[in-house]
């Protein structure tokens, strides 16, 4: 009788001692932050911290970014080759959240250089406050690349190659001035912004507007087991001299090292760091693996044609090439081959390597 007892005891003891246990972990367990800059599409590596006790700000980063490229440049009408080295991003962030959970971001390219943007002012890439959460929403008001596109809105650290698809860097990659409302509501988010359509604090007051993103994640609630599939669409439309107009659409497939994206866009007229009357056109798709940890092979086809109305000027780049990430992010060598095919020039070749670099 005894040991009957003992052995009821042991027994009621095993199955009900750690589900207590699990209960309680479960409940002590924080909720996962969001990452509201990334959502936003702006990439930042943790450099200097410091934290505060007290006061309004909580916390105060700073960061260091640089990106530099060696290109080489051969051309079907030519036998001679062509080198040549870009100092293409000198970044200096600094960031600072509140205990309100609003943030600030400041951003300084200071590698940036082009005959229009040659200003001070014109060194600023990021600068705005992003609002506290309010029913899944945050507003970014200031200055921020506007996300035109798949790839035109991405941060520049987080690109698959060393330069964006020719959609990407005609229409997209463009920093202006406005508010945008960003999403975060599991299986749709969107980003809507309405924005002067200066560039860079350049012509500011000229023109206005609307530029809009929008994600369908059919696999969000199951994308452990069968990857990450997001299908969106947007629109740019606006006026700065001309009226312009630009149609996207695009889908991203990620699975464990597999990652797959496609784009395509039509423009009446645009307004990406310059602005065109011109009727374009373009798509490109990527294929990436990650071999190891640190390799990823990458692969794409990119086809522009820069005026709908004129024959036999489109071009075509066949990419291949491979990204080693040292240290994640923080330390990335990037190796391409560009093979272009240009049906109103010479056709080239391009072999580019580009290290990056946060601290």
């Amino acid at each position: 009788m005894k040991k009957s007892l003992i052995i009821i005891f042991a027994i009621i003891t095993i199955f009900t001692t750690p589900q207590a246990s699990a209960i309680e972990e479960i409940e002590l367990e924080p909720p996962k932050e969001k990452n509201w800059l990334l959502r936003a599409r702006v990439f930042h590596e943790k450099g200097l911290v410091k934290n505060f006790e007290i006061g309004i700000i909580e916390q105060v980063q700073l960061e260091l970014g640089y990106q530099g490229l060696i290109t080489f440049n051969t051309f079907s009408n030519s036998s001679s080759t062509n080198d040549d080295y870009t100092y293409l991003v000198g970044d200096v962030t600094l960031k600072a959240k509140f205990r309100n959970k609003g943030e600030f971001l400041f951003r300084s390219n200071a590698a940036r250089y082009s005959p229009k943007y040659r200003k001070f002012y014109n060194k600023f890439s990021d600068i705005f406050y992003l609002t506290p959460e309010f029913l899944n929403h945050k507003l970014l008001i200031g200055q921020a690349r506007t996300p035109v596109g798949l790839e035109g809105g991405n941060a520049q650290y987080t690109l698959l190659l060393a330069d964006r698809s020719m959609i990407a860097r005609t229409f997209g990659n463009a920093r202006p001035l406005g508010v945008r409302l960003l999403s975060e509501l599991g299986i749709i988010d969107y980003d809507l912004g309405v924005f002067d359509s200066g560039r860079l604090m350049e012509d500011v007051g000229k023109g206005a507007e609307f530029i809009g993103w929008l994600n369908i994640k059919p696999l969000n609630h199951i994308k452990e087991k069968y990857g990450d599939l997001k299908v969106g669409g947007g629109v740019q439309a606006g006026d700065r001299e001309n009226s312009y107009t630009v149609l996207l659409s695009g889908l991203e497939y990620k699975y464990d090292d597999f990652l797959f994206n496609t784009e395509y866009a039509i423009a009446d007229g645009y307004n990406g760091n310059s602005i065109s009357t011109d009727k374009a056109q373009g798509m490109y798709s990527t294929l990436a693996y990650h071999v190891t940890p640190k390799l990823q092979l990458v692969a794409r086809y990119d086809y522009f044609d820069p005026d709908r109305g004129k024959s036999r000027n489109s071009k075509q780049e066949y990419t291949i090439g491979f990204n080693y990430y040292f240290v994640k992010q923080k330390f990335k060598g990037i190796f391409n081959f560009v093979r272009g095919i240009n049906s109103a020039g010479a056709d080239y070749n391009k072999f580019i390597l580009m290290t990056q670099i946060l601290l």
